[in-house]
């Protein structure tokens, strides 16, 4: 899940004076991680605007949930209506995006500490009555920059209430023990004086919610109404309040009123006393669907009510149940408080903004600033606990896909930058035999729909292409998807897993997906191959799968062609995938799936609006902007996303004339040329250097385009979308010479190693018995020997370029290997027994069976690069303590027998020390240990020095990869890196390698 953000901007002043403002940023509601304060500059005209749109609206032909004689308004639509509404749009908008030095401060502010990708809950927390009805979630700063924002209102005095915190300890001391659990959400719905209106409506949207339990006070059928609702209120613990009638809050005095009956309006602080006991026995939400509820949203704020939805003008009846059901099916669908209304805000807008302008301004949300905003699960509590708790092995594969591909590549991507909502299209014609195709044109799907909504709308065992053009932002689209589906998957275990794959890696037709998903799981994901298969069986991963268009061309078919057999197989296993429209038709095989969706390329208007959201950060688009309007190429390439993000980047300070005197032909090279010169140019302290590299480390330009440009190869000739610095393998190096060299230098590291060893074990043993420097001598001629054979051996077997280094992770016993190993570990132990006579090399070849027996196939957990390198350097430690214990102490304790192998004469005997012999078993152990994860780390740090030796890459990879991700090159995906697009990857590895 994205992160939530509490902003609290605390006003303090009046509209013809202007503002004194403090903004505070929360994660939660005890922790603040940013604090700065400015002014907001006085604008008293202001609140006369929204009150010419005010009167405009709430004098509209409708029938009104508002209080008094007049339910039934009576003036017809005027053109003046829209107008009403931009024009205090327009000057509000201006107002806020005010230049004055104090409020940019503010602004600053929140370009610092905000993403696009946060999500967002505004406070503003202001005692001025003008302030708080104004809609303060029109400023257009959210929508450039924080789309995910919901506004709420607060005052600024609201502090913890003592008397009723004191009630709140009394009740639940009282109801301990009688107290029982609750296994539905409690909603109170009264229904007050509804003359001329239908309210059934919004009753039947409460009904369709599973897990509640609705009761209905209907004033009309009470007696003694005032008594019966106090009693009501008192009577449960209710979790929900919902109003359905008539209300309005007086202008003078600010007070809301309840309209309970044609001729009973009660002011709510007739109703205080019981509301603050409703309060103490857990009502967290208070919903008020009728008109003017500002003054019942500052009554209820004084009882310290957590959350309350009001309504701050007149609620036309047709839309209040539209309203409710709305945010009802968003909340009660994973969606948090503040995203519910919202969405329901912006339903609203596509259905009633052409009758009622201005309609999206009526949903308000007050917020009591000591409470966090409830989750539906959390209304639940008997329930939520049990529903999030999920297997530790499912939990941490989950956050490594949060980890890895949100808050790695969403969060940290060229389009979080400037973020505009894409638009979408269905595209029947994708699917394969799909029964509902009426025609093969596409359809365009309605302004705002995001793809999670295409999601919503599907049935069981849902599957969804996602097409696009190169560069359109399909990938972006796909994690966002990924990074909703998780935000679910973490509120329900009963959910799948999201997991993100990348289909470039695709074998062919002899690879099933299944064994295709094992591998991707447990390189990418250090999952074991024998747990993954136990999710696959149980179907508990939902497969969301990029990059279809990277498969290569002769394989793609049968790439298809598999993911349908898979999924006819795992009838319930949720599939998405994403892939260039272009490559997709081209292909025989189609995909059996549900829906097929289009992301469709920038229009005009958002180019145009991507332009005005820059200029915000830019002070020089005057030049890019003139010359977009005649240059054809210019136009092509910003209708992608992560072009026109380059553009904005690369041509910010340029005239219309040195744009207009580039090559259009070679428009899209220049344009990655100076991007990466841009890139290349920020070594400043703006930029930083990551945590785990504290030095500052210098990188001529040269050697890092070179160097990308070699990464950049690789990864496309062996189809890798991510990188890791543990999976480089010996047949990167480019030529025979540089191939031959690392076999070399393999070799010889690996048999000095093992010659040194064997020279000091003889040199321990035999070579004590001569005289002078011959014990040395002699122990320098073996080590020779076994140095030159094992050389001939390394080179030959694991030391040829062909081999593939596979760092040894994590230690576990595998059956097969130990078989395998025990059959010959012991028939060397039986052998030199029985030549011996000796027991204790019984226990040398039970412990040669043991440690050649050991395999480490997985990694549970990776969080820095090079970690698998790393962790088989521990192993091999372990290996060789293992090994050296293993035969020291078994030395220790058949020294004579030891002795006697060596030579029968008993002075020669004595001439070998105890000592000698126990040192030579722990160094013999020592080599065998070395001989199982030390092969990889050795092979490792081998080809790395060929490498740096051959200028392919520099020495601290990490260090230079991480460079090269803080210049928007790379983006870091948990331990490994990927390109931030596979075209920025094709230019890299098209540059002259010299």
């Amino acid at each position: 899940m994205d992160k939530v953000i509490v902003v609290k901007f605390e006003l303090e002043g009046y509209l013809h004076l202007g503002f004194n403002v403090t903004v505070q940023m929360q994660i939660d509601k005890d922790v603040t991680f940013a604090e700065f304060k400015g002014k907001l500059p006085a604008n008293p005209s202001i609140y006369q605007q929204y009150k010419i749109w005010q009167e405009s609206f709430n004098t509209k032909r409708m029938k009104s949930r508002g209080g008094g004689k007049t339910k039934y308004k009576t003036r017809k639509k005027n053109a003046n209506d829209r107008n009403f509404e931009l024009d205090f749009i327009q000057n509000f908008n201006i107002w806020l995006n005010s230049q004055d030095k104090e409020w940019q401060k503010i602004i600053d502010g929140l370009h610092c500490q905000l993403r696009w990708s946060d999500e967002i809950q505004v406070i503003i927390q202001t005692d001025n009555l003008e302030a708080q009805r104004l809609p303060w979630h029109l400023w257009d700063w959210f929508a450039r920059y924080a789309p995910k924002t919901e506004v709420a209102i607060s005052a600024t005095k609201n502090v913890s209430n003592p008397e009723l915190a004191i009630g709140l300890q009394e009740f639940k001391a009282s109801q301990m023990l009688s107290w029982v659990a609750k296994n539905a959400v409690n909603i109170l719905i009264v229904r007050g004086n509804s003359a001329g209106l239908d309210v059934n409506p919004d009753y039947e949207a409460i009904k369709r919610i599973t897990g509640v339990n609705p009761e209905i006070f209907d004033a009309k059928k009470e007696e003694l109404i005032l008594e019966s609702l106090q009693q009501k209120l008192r009577s449960h613990p209710w979790d929900i309040l919902v109003f359905s009638g008539h209300s309005y809050t007086d202008e003078k005095t600010g007070v809301g009123y309840l309209q309970l009956t044609e001729n009973l309006n009660v002011p709510l602080d007739d109703l205080r006393d019981d509301l603050k006991e409703a309060i103490a026995h857990g009502l967290k939400l208070a919903i008020f669907n009728s008109c003017d509820g500002l003054g019942l949203a500052r009554e209820m704020a004084t009882l310290q009510m957590p959350q309350v939805i009001v309504m701050r003008e007149t609620l036309p009846d047709e839309v209040a149940p539209d309203f409710l059901d709305h945010f009802l099916k968003a909340y009660t669908n994973h969606k948090s408080f503040y995203k519910s209304v919202s969405i329901a805000r912006k339903e609203l807008q596509k259905k009633w903004q052409e009758k009622y302008p201005g309609i999206a301004w009526l949903p308000l949300i007050n917020q009591n600033p000591a409470h966090l905003p409830i989750s539906w699960y959390e209304l639940q509590p008997d329930l939520s606990e049990q529903k999030r708790r999920r297997p530790e092995n499912e939990s941490i594969l989950l956050n490594k896909v949060k980890t890895y591909w949100v808050e790695g590549v969403l969060e940290k991507s060229l389009h979080s930058s400037l973020w505009v909502e894409l638009g979408l299209e269905e595209r029947w014609d994708a699917i394969a035999d799909h029964q509902n195709i009426v025609q093969e044109i596409p359809e365009q799907l309605p302004p705002g729909t995001r793809v999670i909504d295409v999601w919503n709308e599907m049935e069981t065992a849902k599957r969804l292409l996602i097409l696009g053009n190169s560069a359109s932002g399909k990938t972006t689209t796909l994690i966002e998807l990924a990074a909703e589906l998780i935000t679910n998957a973490e509120q329900d275990n009963k959910l799948s897993i999201p997991i993100i794959f990348n289909l470039s890696t695709w074998k062919g037709e002899k690879q099933t997906l299944n064994e295709w998903l094992l591998q991707e799981l447990n390189e990418k994901y250090h999952v074991s191959k024998t747990l993954g298969q136990q999710w696959i069986n149980s179907q508990k991963l939902m497969l969301i799968l990029d990059g279809l268009d990277e498969v290569r061309s002769n394989y793609a078919d049968s790439c298809i062609q598999t993911i349908n057999q898979f999924i006819q197989q795992h009838q319930i296993t949720e599939v998405v995938v994403s892939s260039s429209v272009e490559y997709y038709k081209a292909l025989k095989s189609h995909l059996q799936f549900q829906r097929a969706i289009y992301v469709q390329p920038l229009t005009a208007e958002q180019i145009d609006y991507f332009f005005t959201k820059a200029e915000a950060g830019f002070t020089f688009l005057a030049g890019l902007r003139s010359a977009f309007k005649n240059d054809v190429v210019l136009q092509e390439l910003a209708k992608s996303p992560l072009t026109l993000n380059m553009m904005i980047l690369v041509y910010a300070t340029f005239s219309e004339q040195e744009i207009s005197r580039m090559s259009e032909t070679d428009r899209y090279r220049d344009l990655f040329k100076r991007y990466i010169q841009l890139m290349l140019s920020q070594r400043n302290p703006n930029i930083g250097y990551t945590n785990r590299h504290k030095y500052k480390q210098y990188y001529p330009d040269i050697l890092i385009q070179k160097w990308l440009s070699w990464l950049a190869k690789k990864m496309h000739q062996r189809s890798q979308t991510i990188f890791l610095i543990e999976r480089m393998q010996p047949n990167w190096l480019n030529s025979k010479k540089t191939r031959l060299l690392y076999s070399l230098v393999f070799s010889l590291s690996f048999s000095s190693i093992g010659g040194l060893l064997i020279g000091m074990i003889v040199w321990l043993t035999l070579g004590v018995l001569f005289e002078g420097y011959w014990g040395l001598v002699l122990a320098a001629i073996l080590a020779l020997l076994f140095a030159t054979i094992s050389a001939i051996w390394a080179a030959l077997t694991i030391g040829k370029v062909s081999r593939e280094i596979e760092p040894v992770e994590t230690l576990n016993w595998s059956i097969k290997n130990l078989s395998k190993s025990l059959i010959g570990g012991m028939i060397a132990g039986l052998v030199t027994w029985k030549l011996t006579g000796m027991n204790v090399f019984l226990i040398v070849g039970l412990l040669i069976s043991i440690i050649f027996g050991i395999q480490g196939p997985n990694l549970e957990k990776t969080t820095f690069p090079n970690q698998g390198i790393w962790q088989s350097i521990k192993n091999t430690i372990l290996f060789s303590i293992i090994g050296a214990v293993g035969l020291g102490i078994p030395a220790a304790f058949q020294t004579k027998g030891l002795l006697s192998i060596i030579t029968n004469s008993s002075s020669l005997q004595n001439q070998i020390s105890n000592v000698n012999l126990i040192i030579a078993g722990m160094i013999a152990g020592l080599f065998f240990g070395l001989t199982q994860a030390g092969v990889a780390c050795l092979q490792h740090i081998n080809l790395r020095i060929v490498a740096y030796i051959t200028r392919c890459s520099p020495w601290n990879y990490t260090a230079f990869l991480d460079y090269a991700t803080e210049r928007i090159f790379l983006q870091k995906v948990g331990g490994g890196y990927i390109f931030i697009h596979r075209l920025l990857r094709d230019h890299f590895a098209n540059l002259n390698s010299n």
